[in-house]
């Protein structure tokens, strides 16, 4: 993947984190991707499990966290 690529991705994360979009955003994450907050003590690996978590935050039982 080349920087040009990359930084398309991040792009495209960045919008949807600001609209709390979880569905755009799931589409630019890998498919066996982690996602750790430990301040909620959560750790949450792929897409299925991750949409249920960030949805969960979308809707205001936490804010939105992609990293």
């Amino acid at each position: 993947m080349d920087g040009k690529r990359m930084f398309e991705l991040a792009d495209r994360l960045a919008i949807a984190k600001s609209r709390q979009d979880v569905a755009a955003a799931l589409e630019v994450l890998h498919p066996d991707m982690v996602l750790e907050t430990p301040a909620f003590g959560t750790r949450v690996q792929g897409l299925a499990d991750n949409e249920r978590i960030l949805t969960r935050r979308a809707a205001g039982v936490h804010h939105l966290c992609l990293s």
